[in-house]
């Protein structure tokens, strides 16, 4: 009896070594497992930033490429524009030269008409010369006087009148250089304002995007962390869970929702905006959705949402009961494969169930539904007895569009899923800085074609000064107005201050000999009839 005993306990300890082997085995495939996964997902995620960051490096070079081509466009407009200025300054200065030689005709005329009637008057007072050399010492006197008050008078008026041109031209150039740098201080500070401020907004969504991927990066590692710990914690809490939940199938299904709901928040989604929890289904009128079989609201347990305004449904569903009985049962034994064959049959049942809702059918239109649903397992050891024992069950689900997922599976899916919205964001913040790059430009070429105009405007002041100067001084094809009055000094008139004109100015001048030999025969004509003393000549004129 003894021996039996012994015996008994011998195997009985060699059961237990070979069924925390086992356990050993199956925990090293789970870690293995995982491990694989974690690593595909952050394979993934490198290819993905890298093909983000060469994306975003040929957008930048594209950019660059454009502001090159702008600048080049814009300073050849420029340069054509300012050849068309060039153009039109020219036709106005030949205008301008043809008014003054217009000008100067008619002051020439005027001064032959002064002539002839100064040569008119002479010869009336040699005929009247005879009649009256009783009267002419006094009369000469008279004249004498006459003479000095008529040329003070005359040189008053040339001097007013120089007076009031020089006023008159500095004015005009005063008020046209002023209103020039009023208008291109206006025009430039309207440009460089708004100008600074799309550069502003500029740099600060580049360094919000470069901010937002190195936040990006730091997050997934921290996630990627996370859900190595949260998978173990689950795996740990659904084992101890499993007593407490056995036997209450409503326990079970709220435990599971909260699973869930918790690895939905853990993977990085935010409720309302990425995923609805217990959302009853409505149509296109919001009116609630019954199954056309039982006639009952359809209410998934989560429906997550996509960045191109896809959704697809995950619905949880435990079983634990079986598989807990299964555990307790002895390896091998009929107990233990009644229990697997009950755990099996539970899975199933769970996928046809959903299978007959077919969630995505009744979904709104608006919304694009994936055309398959997730079925979520909580306890991930119940997940991986059910495809070990019955590997064709993933591939039974899957052509009924149900996908079987375990919490690491549904962690990774969910990982992906909160990329693409990254992505998305991204993608926005990218669409910000093409519409802020798109305004920059903008801004830019109207402040090339305002700068332009300014630069036109510059022109013309400089040339209507270059003109001045031109009539002032004279060209060689017309008589200056500083040759002018020194053929009216050499007829006699003087100022009534003394001055001369300026050396720098009778350099640059240009004697007209005709007009010189005018003036020389109308002082020789006034000399002679001062030699004469004329008499009633000099009374008329006064």
């Amino acid at each position: 009896m003894t021996t039996w005993i012994f015996t008994g306990l011998i195997v009985l300890a060699l059961l237990v070594i070979i069924w925390q082997w086992y356990k050993r085995q199956e925990l090293r495939l789970l870690t293995a497992e995982r491990q694989r996964q974690l690593d595909a997902v952050q394979a993934q995620h490198q290819q993905e930033l890298a093909a983000q960051e060469l994306l975003w490096q040929e957008r930048r070079d594209g950019w660059q490429r454009d502001l090159q081509h702008t600048r080049d466009s814009a300073m050849a407009e420029q340069q054509a524009l300012r050849q068309q200025h060039d153009e039109q300054l020219r036709q106005q200065e030949t205008l301008w030269q043809e008014r003054q030689q217009s000008w100067e005709a008619h002051k020439k005329q005027l001064v032959d008409q002064h002539a002839k009637e100064c040569l008119a008057r002479q010869r009336e007072a040699d005929a009247q010369a005879q009649a009256q050399r009783e009267a002419a010492e006094a009369l000469q006197k008279h004249f004498a006087a006459s003479k000095a008050e008529q040329e003070q008078h005359f040189a008053a008026k040339i001097a007013a009148l120089k007076d009031e041109f020089k006023a008159l031209s500095e004015q005009i150039l005063h008020e046209r250089a002023t209103a020039m740098v009023n208008l291109s201080r206006e025009q430039i500070g309207a440009i460089l304002t708004p100008l600074n401020e799309n550069i502003g907004r500029f740099r600060t969504a580049v360094d919000l995007a470069r901010d937002k991927g190195i936040e990006m990066n730091a997050s997934l590692k921290s996630s990627l962390d996370d859900m190595f710990r949260v998978t173990q914690n689950v795996g740990q809490d659904a084992s101890k869970l499993a007593a407490a939940l056995r036997g209450n199938s409503k326990i079970q299904g709220d435990w599971g929702e909260m699973v869930l709901e918790d690895i939905l928040l853990r993977s990085g989604l935010q409720a309302r905006v990425h995923f609805n929890t217990q959302e009853t289904i409505r149509d296109n009128a919001g009116a609630p959705v019954r199954h056309d079989d039982s006639d009952r609201l359809l209410r998934p347990d989560v429906i997550v949402r996509y960045p191109d305004k896809k959704a697809v449904v995950i619905d949880s569903k435990v079983s634990l009961t079986a598989y807990l009985d299964y555990m307790n049962a002895e390896p091998d034994s009929d107990e233990a494969r009644a229990a697997l064959e009950r755990h099996l049959r539970s899975v199933r049942q769970h996928v046809d169930e959903l299978a007959r809702k077919n969630y995505p059918q009744y979904l709104p239109a608006d919304c694009n539904a994936v055309d398959y649903v997730i079925m979520f397992m909580p306890n991930e050891a119940s997940y991986h007895l059910a495809m070990c024992s019955e590997p064709s069950l993933w591939q039974r689900a899957f052509e009924k569009r149900v996908l079987l997922v375990s919490p690491v599976n549904l962690m990774a899916l969910l990982y992906m899923i909160r990329i693409a919205w990254t992505r998305a964001e991204q993608e926005r913040n990218q669409q910000d800085i093409i519409a802020a790059a798109q305004i920059l430009l903008d801004r830019a070429m109207s402040f090339y074609d305002d700068f332009a105009e300014v630069g036109k405007c510059i022109e013309n002041t400089h040339k209507a000064y270059d003109a001045a100067c031109k009539r002032l001084r004279g060209d060689g094809r017309t008589q200056s107005m500083l040759n002018a009055g020194k053929k009216i000094e050499k007829l006699g008139v003087r100022l009534k201050k003394q001055r001369s004109i300026p050396a720098a100015l009778l350099a640059d001048s240009d004697d007209d000999d005709n007009n010189d030999d005018d003036a020389e025969k109308l002082e020789q004509g006034s000399d002679s009839a001062d030699a004469e003393n004329v008499a009633p000549g000099a009374e008329d004129n006064g």
